[in-house]
């Protein structure tokens, strides 16, 4: 009864706290977050849109499907512009009211036409390779640039890395010969997303427990992500991709991350060369 008593007598918020996530196969938090302050018992929405604005490029922002979280009615629901909403769709957190907000990535939600014709023994036709491969968490320059060679060589656009530890990257500084695809670096997983979200890429984690490679459809369009060399993917990164997929061993399951990588780029670059008739079976 005191419960419901408090909830009676909760008065409207003169201000509120908008925070926002980014989801793909699952929610990658951003710890991000932003005070708004309200004139009225309603939520501006365009006032949303500005908010988001101020850390996301318009260009980018469109990309996504934006949602926000309808307390009342426990569900996610689409951010319309130029509409207002309810004070009665805010959760609180110790008093504080929140309104959260998602920025969906629907590129990497499961595909059901995908897993139906997997199921039915069928196999999508593949296309021109258009994909890019990096590495999680890396420790050393020197896998990330013996990754990129293998990944200029079977066509990569990019290699990148994700919140790296390496402590020496003098090694990526020193020029090369010949013709090398460039090497993108992301502080975070949110700079990695928003920078890439254009292209409409579908992840792939490449790590233990997935999908055999030999089994392994490529989608037209991928990033390919290895995990570090020391403590693999996340399991927040991980279930933020579309696929899993593993690589056979006849003894240890571990591979060199850039090894790792070559392997994973080379199967796509056969299975690619068999359906458009480059290669003999």
């Amino acid at each position: 009864m005191r419960k419901s008593a408090l909830k009676r007598k909760r008065t409207s918020p003169t201000e509120i706290s908008v925070q926002f996530d980014v989801r793909g196969a699952s929610i990658r938090k951003t710890g991000i977050a932003t005070i708004l302050q309200l004139t009225d018992d309603s939520i501006d929405t365009d006032k949303l849109y500005t908010i988001l604005q101020a850390t996301v490029a318009s260009n980018i922002l469109s990309k996504y499907q934006i949602l926000y979280y309808n307390c009342s009615l426990h569900g996610w629901e689409t951010l319309q512009p130029n509409a207002m909403l309810s004070t009665d769709v805010l959760k609180y957190n110790n008093e504080t009211p929140i309104l959260d907000l998602l920025l969906e990535d629907v590129r990497q939600l499961p595909d059901l036409d995908l897993i139906e014709d997997v199921h039915n023994n069928t196999t999508p036709a593949l296309l021109t390779p258009n994909f890019a491969i990096g590495m999680w968490h890396s420790k050393t320059a020197y896998n990330l640039i013996s990754l990129q060679r293998s990944a200029t060589q079977l066509g990569a656009q990019f290699v990148f890395s994700i919140s790296d530890r390496m402590k020496n990257k003098e090694p990526l500084k020193q020029r090369v010969q010949g013709e090398t695809i460039p090497i993108h670096e992301y502080k975070t997983l949110l700079d990695f997303s928003m920078d890439t979200i254009s292209n409409e890429y579908e992840w792939v984690c490449i790590e233990m427990g997935g999908i055999p490679l030999n089994k392994f459809v490529h989608p037209k369009k991928a990033i390919y992500i290895l995990g570090s060399e020391d403590s693999g993917i996340s399991s927040m990164l991980r279930s933020a991709c579309k696929h899993v997929i593993e690589l056979s061993s006849v003894r240890s399951a571990s591979f060199n991350v850039a090894v790792a990588g070559t392997m994973v780029m080379y199967d796509r670059h056969v299975k690619e060369c068999k359906e458009n008739g480059l290669a003999e079976e």
